[in-house]
């Protein structure tokens, strides 16, 4: 496809070079306008090129979709050459070709290059912000897990401190309680003595389970090992 480009002077703001090139893609416009600029070789060789990488320009180029053909472009920049008086400064070619007086009252977009095919530099910036957006992405996850185990921690100690605050309660109860006098304490299991006596030194001998014996009684295993000491020795 045809590309049509323009250098405009940023010390007077005057357009002095009207370009074609062609190609299917970006990188043939991109490679033209590195010749411009970078090329010494392409530059030296051609002295309006040579005088454009020498200064300053900012760079549009045409709307693709305006030009289509080959015939079109030709046309076209010959136009604009006559339109922008570039034949008084860098073009030569098309000179005497004049404006069209079909294009004359006819307003074309024009696009910054760099909008077209953004410079190193700007895809650089722009891999470098995908990659800190990425790493930011991840520790916001990093962030959230750490918000989540805190949270659970948090519930924890709610819990902690809401049984820490019962007992405290409970003790402060228990205190009053016995200074009215009123405070009796859980009343003490009755149990068949000898009997516990007897089923533990069964169990003393492998006879019988402490299992079996926490059942009979109806007891915990804390309780039973506590009586074993108690009324067993």
């Amino acid at each position: 496809m045809p590309w049509i480009y323009r250098y405009r002077d940023l010390e007077d703001n005057k357009i002095k070079y009207i370009g074609l090139v062609y190609g299917d893609n970006k990188k043939d416009l991109r490679k033209r306008i590195k010749q411009h600029k970078l090329d010494i070789e392409f530059c030296h060789n051609n002295l309006e090129h040579w005088y454009l990488s020498m200064k300053e320009y900012e760079v549009d180029v045409l709307t693709p979709k305006v030009v289509k053909t080959k015939n079109d472009a030709e046309m076209l920049e010959g136009h604009f050459i006559s339109v922008y008086g570039t034949q008084n400064y860098l073009n030569k070619a098309k000179s005497n070709w004049g404006e069209s007086s079909y294009l004359k009252d006819v307003e074309f977009d024009w696009i910054p290059y760099t909008d077209i095919c953004p410079s190193n530099d700007v895809i650089e910036t722009i891999k470098s912000l995908q990659k800190e957006n990425q790493q930011l992405t991840r520790e916001i996850i990093d962030l959230k897990k750490i918000i989540k185990t805190e949270k659970a921690l948090t519930d924890l100690e709610k819990c902690v401190g809401t049984e820490d605050w019962r007992r405290q309660r409970q003790a402060e109860g228990i205190a009053k309680a016995k200074a009215r006098g009123v405070y009796k304490g859980r009343a003490p299991m009755k149990i068949d003595e000898d009997k516990f006596r007897i089923m533990c030194q069964e169990w003393v001998e492998g006879k019988r389970t402490a299992t079996s014996i926490q059942k009979a009684f109806g007891i915990t295993g804390t309780t039973f090992y506590r009586w074993t000491k108690e009324k067993c020795c």
